[in-house]
């Protein structure tokens, strides 16, 4: 992909907006702006990236808006080992906006509860039953597992105990 060119026919886009952009050309802006988060992360701009991302940050109008510049800004933090997947950070923010929540100090005991309900769950399943289940349509479920196969990733990396509980998470949605 030409990312060099994308970004020039983006910030071509961006430099015609007029003020109040975000008022009456909403759609347009945030579509504008997002795609400039992704062309200059794929160049290596981070700078300009990071701008974009505020931009959007800074006028969406709801959380669903934001979703794909989150994305985007968890993306560049894994890659670049800037954070792990930590508590209260912007993953976190994002998952329980999705729906799910996790505890922000995790004990040996939470995993342990949350691998034998995870088991119990499984346990009456037959391999058929697994293989027989529809495929995920709902679109906030496959964002969540999306967000849930980037931190596990992470945890992974950076010997989390959250790998547990986002993989346990990640069976109890597909069920």
């Amino acid at each position: 992909a030409d990312f060099a060119s994308a970004s020039a026919c983006i910030e071509c886009g961006i430099s015609l907006l007029d003020a109040g952009h975000w008022e009456h050309s909403y759609r347009l802006s945030l579509d504008l702006f997002t795609h400039s988060a992704l062309a200059e992360w794929a160049q290596g701009n981070t700078e300009r990236m990071t701008e974009s991302i505020d931009e959007v940050f800074n006028n969406a109008k709801c959380f669903d808006d934001k979703l794909r510049a989150a994305e985007i800004q968890l993306d560049y933090q894994g890659m670049t080992g800037t954070t792990g997947f930590e508590p209260n950070a912007l993953g976190f923010d994002v998952l329980e906006q999705l729906g799910e929540c996790f505890p922000s100090s995790l004990e040996n005991e939470g995993i342990v509860q949350e691998l034998l309900d995870t088991k119990q769950r499984l346990g009456g399943l037959s391999e058929y039953s697994l293989e027989s289940l529809p495929i995920m349509s709902d679109s906030k479920k496959i964002q969540t597992m999306a967000l849930l196969e980037n931190a596990v990733i992470r945890c992974y990396q950076w010997h989390s105990k959250y790998f547990c509980l986002f993989a346990c998470r990640m069976v109890r949605i597909t069920l």
